[in-house]
C-alpha cells in the first residue's frame, strides 16, 4: 500500500468549536502470497478516502464531536492474455 496525496483543513474559533476536513488517496498494488483465492496478483486498487468532523465544547475539558467519513475504491487489473481488454473495473 502506497499513501499517495493528504489534505487537511482545520478552523478552530477561539474555546469553542473546531471544524476539520481531510482527505487521503491509498493506492494498493498487487497482493503478493498469502491473499484469499479470488484475489488478483497482479491487480491494482486506488482508496479515495474523507472525513469531516465538528468538535463543540460542552463545559470546561468536556466537548462533543461529530464525525462522518467516506470511501470508495476503484479496482484494475491488467489482462496478460492476448485478445483481452487491457483494463477491467
Amino acid at each position: 500500500m502506497i499513501p499517495e496525496p493528504l489534505l487537511g483543513l482545520r478552523l478552530i474559533i477561539s474555546d469553542l468549536a473546531m471544524l476539520e476536513a481531510q482527505g487521503r488517496q491509498y493506492w494498493v498494488v498487487g497482493v503478493g502470497n498469502g491473499a484469499s483465492r479470488d484475489a488478483e496478483k497482479f491487480g491494482h486498487e486506488m482508496i479515495n478516502r474523507g472525513n469531516v468532523g465538528l468538535t463543540v465544547r460542552v463545559y470546561g475539558p468536556h466537548a462533543l464531536s461529530l464525525n462522518y467519513v467516506v470511501s470508495n475504491a476503484m479496482r484494475g487489473s491488467r489482462a496478460w492474455a492476448i485478445g483481452t481488454s487491457p483494463w477491467r473495473p
